[in-house]
């Protein structure tokens, strides 16, 4: 090999190799939920003391029984912690009952639309709270995707059989903490 060859093939190297370190620091912000693992003493007794706006508890409300109209839908965009709270309970609950880490659940949840029932990513074909790809799922409709209970029986049934690789988040989480 000529040295051209040589300087090339170390450069290519040097690059490749700071494009993973990047990539390493980037995924390091994947842990568990915020709430519940880095947040100080301080802090968590504030978030147990807040008490949400009237506007946002009559949501939730709406949001816990299933009743979200298209008006309230516009209010539902995910911010509001009474309606996020709404959905972690739900979400520890169903995970709870089919033997699922609900951690894993609430990890995967929080990292793919922050519990934002009304989330779009991936240039509009991923929705809802565990941003089903519909073009990968055509089995699973917009309006479910959409519905956080919904949604969420469909991803619980998938983490109870195994299927969390399905989420991009939580194989990156692997590959960064070294997992199996």
């Amino acid at each position: 090999m000529d040295k051209q060859n040589i300087s090339r093939a170390v450069f290519i190297g040097i690059v490749g190799l700071g494009i993973i370190v990047i990539g390493f620091l980037l995924l390091k912000s994947y842990k568990y939920s915020p709430i519940e693992n880095n947040l100080s003493a301080e802090n968590i007794q504030k978030y147990k003391e807040w008490k949400p706006p009237k506007k946002g508890v009559v949501l939730a409300k709406k949001v816990e029984k299933g009743n979200i109209t298209q008006k309230s839908r516009k209010l539902a965009t995910g911010d509001s912690v009474a309606i996020k709270e709404v959905i972690r309970s739900y979400i520890k609950e169903k995970a709870t009952e089919k033997g699922v880490d609900p951690r894993k659940a609430l990890f995967i949840a929080e990292h793919e639309s922050q519990f934002n029932p009304n989330a779009i990513g991936d240039s509009g074909i991923s929705f809802g709270v565990w941003q089903f790809n519909l073009k990968a799922n055509p089995h699973i409709s917009k309006k479910c995707a959409l519905d956080y209970k919904c949604s969420t029986e469909i991803a619980i049934n998938w983490l109870a059989n195994g299927k969390e690789n399905m989420w991009s988040v939580w194989r990156m989480r692997k590959l960064w903490y070294n997992e199996n």
